[in-house]
């Protein structure tokens, strides 16, 4: 019954959907919101769980370009995130995560040029 209403948010603004469904007045009165809150407790854990996946999956798919960029020698320790965002802005690949999680990806970038830095990968400005 709660699986098929869309969109429910508080409990008052789900009683005013639920009130007329014949199965939620079948409940007794105070099993009602007992009812609504675990099962948005349940749902919201799901989606939170489903948002850490694609949030992990994102940043292992940024550690891998991140890391080929580096090992290509396009990362430098001393490159600034603009440079970085002119070098990948051909990159579909790259850029679709972008649009998705852009923290992760200024996150790991700093993290490469720390690595670069700490190989030696240094090239001097003009």
């Amino acid at each position: 019954m709660l699986a098929e209403q869309k969109g429910l948010g508080t409990w008052e603004k789900a009683l005013s959907e639920l009130i007329y469904d014949n199965r939620y007045t079948g409940l007794p009165k105070e099993y009602r919101k007992l009812v609504y809150d675990d099962y948005m407790k349940k749902n919201n854990m799901a989606r939170m769980r489903e948002e850490v996946k694609t949030k992990e999956k994102i940043e292992e798919e940024v550690q891998k370009i991140m890391k080929r960029y580096r090992k290509e020698g396009k990362i430098t320790a001393n490159m600034e995130y603009r440079k970085f965002e002119d070098l990948v802005k051909n990159d579909m690949q790259f850029l679709k995560i972008l649009k998705a999680d852009k923290e992760s990806v200024l996150r790991e970038f700093i993290n490469e040029v720390a690595k670069a830095k700490d190989e030696g990968i240094i090239i001097k400005r003009l």
